[in-house]
């Protein structure tokens, strides 16, 4: 009798803890948060998914937000809202009007990117073409909530781009169901919600036709949530997110009234996401914390199968940030900003941003066409107005040498000394002997390079290493005609299996590298019983794009191929002052592989040149190129968008999980394939190797059969891969591709090497003078226009302010160290305010002497508004 009862009050408070834990929200309320998914265009074409917004969401959710005093609704990014006002401007008011209500909601962002494969000022242009653009259509509105519920992956530092431009919230999925505050490295966060897979709701919901089971649908997701919120110490307020794919609106308010009145139930009532997202978390929420990058699955659908996109997105990203320097600078030369092509960049940027995730898709021919075209332009944009803009600046510098002017710009942060590759036209000297100097009259050694392309009679490329470039600033060399002698020209030769300078030893064979010895080191840098270095090998990767796949899909052996099955010849095509320049063609199954080596010989660093010719489309093929790393232990390292992943330490060490019936069971910081901004890089304790990279996706593991336990860096070059969507397109490329990486090596780790490589990933910019230059006394030949004194705080953009004409300058630290700055201008600076990240007021900070002195936080990312 006695085991009976202990039985019987075991089974009464097993069900008194169940009742208690489904009533959990008895008192609170369902915040149940229409919206719907939308990628710019995945469903059909874009102007069928824009018409689509407009007409079958937008509009809808107006007449039932008039209809039905209780509905909310919420749109994703800010792109929806200038497509409707595109076409019913006469709406504004009535928009205006909900939104201040917040019956109608905007997501935060300009859309929803692929967050690592964006530059770093690109990731905070999401937020002025985001909330700061919405802020300007539909004032006194607050923008809280970021959507990306579609990529499984997030960038290092979204969380803090995110919070200082004021958004609080963000919606993910595809990772546990839950509530977490995600954040970045410098301690900034923000609080995402996951419902597991962000449709899985509304989808099923829909799929109901009956009432009764649309109610207990609804039901049974309350009380999935009740232990969790009350485990989390959460508030009673439960966040139920309905989107889907061209979710249509729905009115549940009949359901509502019903659930509402039920006992035990709480209230139901329609929320905008903000609002609902708002009314989580209290006081003593015990909420779990995430910290790093989450590194996306879906690689494979941008990079290395849109290599051509891909490549001018982050050619324009770079250069934008370019032409907002040094446009800056000539405004402030010219004394006015009259000129400063505010409107064109605006358009520039948010041509470089425009695709979103949907890449593929239904028409998806189209679809990425489309997106091509708008990176393209963008690309374009930046080209023009950069070319114009050094030009006039040029034109501003008083030349004392003789000779064709030939002024450097040098666009990054540090005075940097580097390899310059100058096209000049020497039309009616062109036979005969000519000298390069620099601004002194120091002859500088100089070699002639092959010239690609379509060329003007005279026209000549010479290289030539620069020293001392200051930086934000330019150096000028002169090109001076000082005999008729002629040229002896350059013969390919055979030479010696080995290249050897002041820093490295070189031995090539068939088909690669076979080691690279680094003097300083005492070390071989590869080990090259399974690959070579830059050895290009190609072989089966049967994937589907964006698919819904739970782990990279690995690539098979099929048809494997490399350069050194075939023992290529190498053949010297260049020899110089400056470098030698090997090359060797490679004729594999369906293209024409061609590989460049380029040695320097008195410069720490290889270049290695990558063309695929001819790829005939053959479905399901990958090209990658290859860097065996003689190390042990090693730590591998990659730029990210404002900050550096180190694989095993800040990315995250814990699985996805469990989502829409799907396992997402490998831990992050196991994904054998990252997304790189300018480089990556692996170290041990003998030696750190460094790759700068055209390319925006490598792998580290050998994932070819027998693997070796050695890291192998591997950039993706190309793949042939088709989209996931059940009538979506090929991604085949046909046609020629070419691509360019540089070694660099050094004891330490990353950061000893990062300002190399960027600055192989950046090169200088260029401009060969027509004349003497302006007038007397404007410029001298050498200059710097801005200047930090940290090399660990890099200078993000320098930028006319979007509102008035004073400038503003964005900082970040890139080692993670608490640093006293010290930023200065050619002109002294008369006023200084610390801004959020779009460009909103904090604070008055004191000037030293006409200089900006600033503290700049661990992994930080600070902007400032500065006046002359």
């Amino acid at each position: 009798m006695k085991k009976i009862l202990i039985i019987i009050f075991t089974v009464c408070l097993v069900s008194m803890n169940a009742i208690a834990q489904k009533n959990y929200f008895k008192k609170g309320t369902v915040n149940f948060a229409p919206s719907s998914h939308q990628d710019i265009a995945w469903m059909n074409v874009p102007d069928t998914c824009t018409e689509f917004r407009i007409e079958k969401l937008l509009m809808p959710s107006i007449r039932l937000l008039e209809k039905e005093p209780s509905y909310c609704f919420t749109m994703e990014y800010a792109l929806t809202l200038e497509e409707f006002l595109n076409k019913y401007p006469e709406r504004k008011s009535e928009i205006l009007e909900l939104t201040a209500k917040k019956r109608l909601d905007w997501g935060a962002t300009f859309n929803q990117p692929y967050e690592s494969l964006l530059s770093g000022e690109a990731l905070v242009r999401e937020t002025y073409l985001g909330k700061r653009w919405l802020q300007q259509q539909l004032p006194g509105c607050e923008f809280l909530t970021a959507f990306n519920p579609d990529v499984p992956g997030r960038s290092l530092q979204t969380s803090q781009i995110l919070s200082k431009a004021g958004i609080k919230y963000s919606v993910i999925s595809r990772f546990e169901p839950g509530v977490y505050r995600w954040f970045s490295p410098d301690g900034s966060s923000i609080l995402c919600k996951s419902n597991g897979i962000y449709c899985d709701y509304a989808r099923t919901l829909a799929g109901k036709k009956e009432v009764g089971e649309k109610k207990e649908y609804i039901r049974s997701i309350v009380d999935f949530w009740s232990p969790y919120y009350e485990k989390h110490k959460l508030n009673s307020n439960l966040f139920f997110l309905s989107t889907d794919d061209n979710e249509e609106p729905y009115n549940y308010s009949a359901i509502f009234r019903d659930l509402s009145a039920e006992k035990g139930m709480p209230e139901f009532r329609y929320s905008t996401v903000s609002t609902a997202m708002s009314a989580i978390a209290g006081k003593n929420s015990k909420i779990t914390d995430l910290m790093g990058e989450w590194p996306d699955l879906w690689l494979y659908i941008h990079n290395p199968t849109h290599r051509q996109a891909i490549s001018a997105m982050r050619n324009a990203q770079r250069q934008l940030v370019n032409v907002e320097k040094f446009s800056t600078i000539r405004a402030l030369l010219r004394h006015s900003f009259a000129d400063y092509p505010q409107s064109l960049l605006t358009e520039a940027w948010k041509c470089s941003i425009y695709p979103d995730h949907g890449w593929g898709g239904n028409g998806g021919n189209i679809t990425d066409d489309f997106f091509k075209n708008k990176l393209k332009k963008g690309e374009q944009i930046a080209n023009e107005l950069l070319g114009e803009t050094l030009k006039d600046i040029t034109l501003m510098i008083r030349h004392t040498q003789e000779g064709k002017p030939i002024v450097v710009f040098n666009p990054q942060g540090w005075m940097r000394t580097d390899i310059v590759i100058a096209s000049i036209n020497v039309y009616g000297a062109d036979k005969g002997r000519f000298v390069l100097t620099d601004d002194s009259g120091k002859e500088i050694p100089y070699q002639y390079a092959s010239m690609k392309g379509n060329t003007e009679d005279g026209d000549v490329q010479i290289v030539f290493r620069a020293d001392s470039i200051p930086p934000i600033g330019y150096k000028s060399f002169y090109f001076k005609h000082v005999a008729d002698t002629d040229v002896a020209s350059l013969q390919p030769e055979p030479g010696s299996t080995d290249i050897e300078n002041s820093f490295y030893k070189i031995e090539f064979v068939p088909g690669g590298i076979k080691r690279i010895y680094d003097k300083a080191l005492g070390r071989e840098l590869l080990q090259t019983d399974k690959f070579l270095g830059g050895e290009v090998f190609c072989t089966r990767s049967e994937g589907n794009g964006a698919g819904e796949f739970t782990a990279i899909q690995p690539i098979a052996m099929d048809g494997f191929e490399k350069t050194s099955d075939y023992a290529p010849v190498w053949n010297i095509i260049e020899r110089g002052r400056v470098r030698e320049v090997r090359e060797l063609r490679t004729r594999f199954k369906y293209a024409t592989v061609t590989q460049r080596v380029i040695v320097y010989h008195d410069m720490p660093k290889i270049d290695f040149e990558v063309d695929i010719e001819g790829f005939t489309g053959e479905a399901y093929r990958e090209f990658r190129m290859t860097f065996p790393l003689n190390q042990k232990q090693s730590l591998v390292s990659y730029e990210v968008p404002m900050g550096v992943v180190e694989v095993g330490k800040t990315d995250l060490a814990i699985p996805a999980g469990h989502a829409g019936g799907l396992n997402y069971a490998t831990p992050c910081n196991e994904t054998p394939l990252r997304e790189c901004q300018d480089w990556f890089a692996s170290s041990d304790a003998n030696s750190n190797i460094m790759i700068s990279s055209s390319v925006g996706v490598f792998g580290y593991k050998d994932v070819t059969e027998n693997p070796v336990s050695y890291p192998i860096l591997q950039p993706v070059l190309l793949a042939s891969r088709k989209s996931c969507h059940w009538v979506g397109n090929w991604y085949l490329q046909q046609g020629n591709h070419s691509y360019r990486f540089t070694l660099h090596s050094s004891a330490g780790d990353w950061h000893d090497t990062y300002h190399s490589a960027t600055q192989a990933a950046q090169p200088v910019l260029v401009v060969a003078a027509t004349g003497q230059g302006g007038e007397e006394g404007m410029l001298p030949p050498v200059n710097s226009f801005f200047r930090i004194d940290k090399k660990n705080v890099m200078i993000s953009t320098i930028k006319k302010c979007e509102d008035d004409d004073q400038i503003i300058v964005r900082f970040v630290d890139m080692e993670g160290k608490d640093t006293d700055i010290q930023f200065e201008s050619f002109q002294p600076f008369m006023k200084c305010v610390q801004t959020n990240i779009i460009e909103e007021p904090i604070k008055n900070l004191y000037l030293k002497e006409g200089k900006l002195a600033a503290k700049i936080g661990h992994h930080a990312i600070e902007t400032y508004k500065l006046s002359y």
